[in-house]
């Protein structure tokens, strides 16, 4: 939170354009009073942003010391915003907080995750329920919506409802007759940039794992200068009046330059510089 306390106090932002949008952008939900950084709460008073250090003191005097009663994760972090404190991992320090806290370990629950496999059964039972009801796809799709925007995306963990509401979905009933979550949804709006932060971090990974995965598989091919090559053969590039039993590669041409990753210069038998560089994923090597 540096960042934001520097630029609303000396106005001060870091050189690069899309990291100073996004500070101006969080900075409208915090202000400065006596010196100190505040953040703009929904539940009413400004909340107090402290260090990593001073987090650590605050969740060790609600968990521990005088105000102790070894609440799980929710109820500490949810203390902690009603105590008037915040920092932007509350939800994710309370969770390992709690995760060490030897009391909490030898007295919880034990508690059975739900399989991914799940998500499986779910898919498949609407399918079997529009194939037995074509003509009727209208009115079940608020129902295939619902469960959509309320099931877990394994990429974010976090529910397409709850990632841009900030908080749970509920029932209609619930706007008319509030329950214990419905009072506290604007808790929940506290954590929503830690969450949403957290999804962020959790879809990059996501990607990497698809990317290492899918690279596994992949044959680079990897030329040097003066490599003689075939080029693959295009429909701008294919001779007019050929069929199907035309060539599929033309050439061979000689790599003369590397311009980027994976592409190349080529230079024909004549001698005739190629204008564009092709990628190498369009060439094959070509043997005498």
């Amino acid at each position: 939170m540096e960042p934001i306390f520097n630029y609303l106090k000396a106005d001060i932002l870091p050189d690069n354009i899309a990291e100073a949008r996004r500070i101006k952008t969080k900075a409208a939900k915090f202000c400065i009073l006596y010196g100190k950084l505040y953040k703009k709460s929904f539940t009413g008073p400004y909340l107090r942003c402290v260090t990593n250090r001073e987090a650590y003191d605050v969740l060790k005097s609600l968990h521990h010391e005088e105000c102790r009663n070894h609440s799980g994760t929710r109820s500490l972090s949810n203390r902690a915003i009603t105590a008037g404190y915040y920092w932007p991992t509350m939800r994710t320090d309370s969770q390992n907080y709690v995760k060490l806290c030897d009391k909490c370990q030898q007295f919880t629950t034990v508690s059975h995750l739900p399989p991914e496999s799940t998500n499986k059964t779910i898919v498949n039972t609407l399918k079997k329920r529009l194939e037995a009801e074509k003509s009727e796809w209208v009115e079940k799709r608020p129902e295939i919506l619902w469960s959509y925007r309320t099931t877990p995306r394994r990429s974010t963990g976090e529910t397409p409802f709850s990632h841009v509401y900030g908080s749970k979905a509920g029932i209609l009933i619930e706007t008319r007759l509030a329950t214990a979550r419905s009072e506290n949804s604007n808790e929940e709006l506290d954590h929503l940039d830690e969450r949403r932060d957290r999804a962020a971090l959790r879809i990059q990974s996501y990607q990497q794992q698809i990317a290492r995965h899918y690279n596994k598989k992949v044959w680079a091919r990897v030329f040097k200068i003066n490599n003689w090559v075939l080029r693959q053969v295009f429909q701008n590039t294919r001779e007019e009046g050929v069929g199907k039993l035309g060539l599929t590669w033309e050439g061979p041409y000689q790599t003369t330059d590397v311009v980027g990753r994976g592409a190349y210069k080529l230079r024909g038998l004549v001698g005739r510089e190629l204008h564009n560089s092709w990628n190498a994923l369009h060439l094959k090597q070509y043997h005498f």
